[in-house]
């Protein structure tokens, strides 16, 4: 369930969003557990940070950064698994361009 708060209207505004995720799979081998059994938890939570910058009538540009973590219990082990760096917290970053018409 995404939160998310907007500032300054047809200027330069900053989205902040905290969310979080469960998962319930019904497969051992895409979310590992140490017990084997299948993975039913809450699993990551995420707070971001965008800067929408209007660049023309119909752009909009937005560089965010994200902090991603696990939830603890089942998630640790499994984020830890399948994660490249074997960390359950990560710092992510990006930049969007959107347009409307």
């Amino acid at each position: 369930m995404p939160i998310t708060v907007k500032v300054l209207a047809d200027k330069p505004s900053l989205d902040l969003t905290a969310s979080w995720s469960a998962e319930l799979s019904n497969s051992k081998l895409a979310f590992p557990t140490k017990s084997g059994a299948y993975y039913r938890s809450m699993h990551a939570g995420m707070i971001s940070a965008g800067l929408n910058i209007p660049v023309h009538k119909h752009v909009t540009i937005t560089p965010k950064v994200i902090y991603w973590y696990s939830l603890g219990g089942q998630s640790t082990y499994t984020i830890r698994t399948l994660s490249w760096d074997g960390q359950q917290n990560h710092i992510l970053g990006g930049v969007s361009v959107s347009t409307k018409f």
